[in-house]
């Protein structure tokens, strides 16, 4: 099974993987930093849902759907990029928490859960022919927004989650590499599959 080697719930060896708390004062001070001049998460879907209610006044999209979803993707792009400019800029980014519990201040905690880790759990969406996901073009790859692909060659990033806003982030060239994964296959199928981790 192409997924398997991904699970969370694979166990490894004992590694040393970053603690929790790199980066913990930084990611605070992006938050407090978007929500000052950005305004709150919660006042930015609110926000949406306006702008969804007058365009749609009798039929509005389902708000669990794939068009009110990438919609609201694109509309929050610009609240995710303040905060992760906020981040990267901060000079404690990569600082560990010198009081914290779990690493006693060295950036690293023990682990045996496996570090290739891409799903805890998940459920297909979709089994389409690779041609038909090919032939319906930029849109329907926009709308699924895949943040990596997998198959006999291995695991693919093209994206991750914001961990503010819970959008995907996709990667510079994703569509380019999605496709040209996608294309020698064109005649077997693909699951479209949702992972939470």
């Amino acid at each position: 099974m192409l997924m398997a080697p991904y699970s969370w719930h694979l166990e490894v060896p004992v590694w040393d993987t970053p603690c929790f708390c790199v980066g913990q004062e930084a990611r605070e001070y992006s938050r407090m930093q978007v929500i000052t001049h950005l305004g709150t998460l919660e006042s930015y879907k609110a926000a949406y849902k306006d702008i969804i209610r007058a365009h749609c006044p009798t039929q509005p999209p389902d708000p669990e759907g794939d068009v009110f979803r990438a919609g609201w993707y694109s509309y929050i792009e610009d609240y995710g990029r303040a905060e992760r400019q906020a981040f990267f800029s901060h000079p404690k980014k990569n600082t560990p928490n010198p009081e914290c519990h779990i690493c006693q201040g060295t950036g690293f905690r023990k682990s045996i859960k496996n570090p290739q880790a891409k799903w805890d759990t998940y459920k297909i969406s979709q089994v389409l022919p690779v041609a038909d996901i090919l032939s319906r073009g930029d849109l329907f790859l926009h709308l699924i927004r895949p943040q990596g692909i997998v198959s006999a060659q291995g695991w693919r990033d093209l994206g991750t989650i914001s961990p503010l806003t819970k959008a995907p982030v996709l990667q510079k060239g994703w569509h380019d590499l999605l496709v040209r994964v996608l294309r020698p296959h064109a005649s077997e199928t693909a699951a479209i599959v949702a992972c939470e981790i």
